[in-house]
C-alpha cells in the first residue's frame, strides 16, 4: 500500500490485516482518507477501535474531527505549507546559486480518550 492506493484497495489491505493473525494494535495513517479506509476494512473483519486497535491519523481538514468516537490526530496546516513553498521557490528564483531549503512545520497534536 501507498499514498497513491485507491481507498478500494486500502479497505481491502485492511480487511486481510484484520483478519490475519498478525493484526497490529496500533496504527499511524498518513491521511484522512487511509484512516478512514483502516476503520472500514478492520470493521469489516470484525475489529473494533478502541479495544483491538488505536490509530492516529495525519489531518489536513476538518473531516476527521467529526468521527465519533473522537480520532488522535495531528493537524497539518496546509495553508503555511504552500505559502512556505512558494516562499522557497521565490527565494531559489533569485539567487544566483541556490542551495536546498527546508522548513519544519510545528504540527497540531490532538489526541482524545477513547
Amino acid at each position: 500500500m501507498s499514498l497513491d492506493s485507491q481507498p478500494e484497495e486500502l479497505v481491502e489491505w485492511a480487511r486481510q490485516l484484520a483478519l490475519s493473525e498478525k493484526t497490529p494494535d496500533g496504527i499511524i495513517c498518513p491521511g484522512e482518507t487511509s484512516y478512514f479506509a483502516l476503520i472500514s476494512g478492520f470493521a469489516a473483519g470484525g475489529k473494533v477501535r478502541g479495544r483491538d486497535y488505536h490509530a492516529v491519523a495525519k489531518s489536513v481538514s476538518s473531516v476527521i474531527r467529526m468521527q465519533e468516537p473522537p480520532v488522535d490526530h495531528i493537524i497539518e496546516d496546509v495553508r503555511e505549507a504552500g505559502f512556505l513553498m512558494g516562499k522557497h521557490l521565490l527565494e531559489l528564483m533569485n539567487e544566483d546559486n541556490p542551495g536546498p531549503r527546508q522548513t519544519l512545520q510545528q504540527p497540531e497534536l490532538r489526541f482524545v480518550d477513547v
